[in-house]
């Protein structure tokens, strides 16, 4: 079903249409593995990450958001 999606995305152009349905899925199970393990780890901007590089042009709303969900942690002003 997940090929039959990524080949009909790919046919309207919105993807990219060499991505195999069996390389996404290891890529959306891989986002989950630093979940319990770092505090730090936001899997949210993960996400946009992922989804941003599969589309062919993604959206500026779409890239790399931070996760409202967790303190920003980027070092201040130096």
């Amino acid at each position: 079903m997940l090929d039959q999606l990524l080949k009909a995305s790919a046919a309207a152009g919105s993807t990219h249409a060499d991505i195999r349905a069996y390389d996404f899925m290891l890529a959306i199970g891989n986002l989950c593995i630093g979940v319990e393990t770092f505090p730090d780890y936001q899997a949210r901007r993960m996400i946009d990450l992922l989804l941003a590089g599969l589309a062919r042009t993604a959206p500026a709303s779409t890239r790399c958001a931070p996760d409202p969900g967790r303190p920003d942690r980027s070092p201040g002003p130096t």
